[in-house]
């Protein structure tokens, strides 16, 4: 199973909602569908944005790199 950016990874990183919605709008990404589904760390690892890969990172980190959910 694909691993998938969620808004509780971003929290735990330390973003705050509206930070996540203009994480979103900066990249294209659509903050209602990402609050709802995530998005697949595949569509947005090449994104070269810090605050991103941090949020990233926890993913990874809570869920083992990318080897399911």
């Amino acid at each position: 199973m694909t691993l998938r950016l969620t808004i509780h990874d971003c929290r735990k990183a330390g973003y705050c909602v509206a930070g996540v919605r203009r994480l979103c709008e900066a990249h294209g990404q659509d903050f209602r569908v990402f609050v709802r589904q995530g998005i697949p760390i595949e569509e947005i690892e090449h994104i070269d944005d810090a605050a991103l890969k941090r949020c990233i990172e926890v993913a990874r980190k809570e869920r083992g790199n990318g080897q399911g959910v």
